[in-house]
């Protein structure tokens, strides 16, 4: 798991131990890897796994928030998570 700023720059990379076959959660706590809260913003997350091999993989993975929000966009109806506009065609469900 890497987690990446706007800029793309990582601040943490935290290993789900012991990690599981099939799906995993992880909740991100709002801190960088020295422990400080990071600001309100928009964060990338990239999943990859380590094969027997030692080549590292990436995963599908899903992001859950809250919605704030929904826009039309002239490219199409979009989902608000605070900062984060996600396109609705890669809304798999929401629910109360």
């Amino acid at each position: 798991l890497n987690e990446v700023d706007k800029l793309t720059r990582s601040w943490r990379s935290p290993t789900l131990t012991p990690p599981q076959r099939g799906a995993n959660d992880w909740v991100w706590d709002g801190k960088d890897g020295n422990g400080r809260t990071m600001p309100d913003g928009s964060y990338r997350v990239a999943v990859h796994a380590i094969g027997a091999s030692g080549t590292p993989k990436a995963l599908p993975y899903q992001v859950v928030g809250t919605a704030s929000g929904v826009t039309t966009e002239t490219a199409g109806v979009r989902l608000q998570l605070g900062t984060l506009a996600v396109p609705f065609s890669a809304v798999r469900s929401v629910t109360q």
